[in-house]
């Protein structure tokens, strides 16, 4: 079976394939060989995961940032952590530990978009 961001890219192509398709949810199931109840738990999924997403979001799995101003120079001191995946997270060692912790879990996610 597909894997992180394969399977995310194959549910999202048969969510868009049934909506052309006109068939309902049971009917179209039927027809791709897909259990009706792995269907409606990806249609929740994806949906959820886009409702406060942007387009550029949904579509590229990253939002738009505008920096500012850049205050911090080389001289700033830096950590690094080493996920569990083998991503690794450099920010600047003064960012507070709880925002350290939720972009780590977002980083280790399956599917995450990196």
């Amino acid at each position: 079976m597909a894997q992180g961001g394969e399977a995310v890219r194959k549910w999202q192509g048969l969510m868009q394939a049934w909506r052309r398709s006109g068939y309902s949810q049971s009917e179209f199931c039927r027809r791709q060989d897909v259990p009706l109840s792995t269907f409606n738990y990806w249609k929740r999924r994806l949906e959820h995961a886009r409702a406060g997403a942007t387009d550029a979001a949904a579509t590229t799995g990253f939002v738009p940032v505008r920096v500012l101003s850049n205050p911090r120079t080389a001289d700033t001191p830096r950590v690094e952590v080493r996920l569990r995946n083998g991503r690794r997270l450099r920010c600047a060692a003064d960012l507070p530990e709880e925002l350290i912790r939720r972009l780590a879990s977002v980083l280790e996610a399956d599917g995450a978009p990196c």
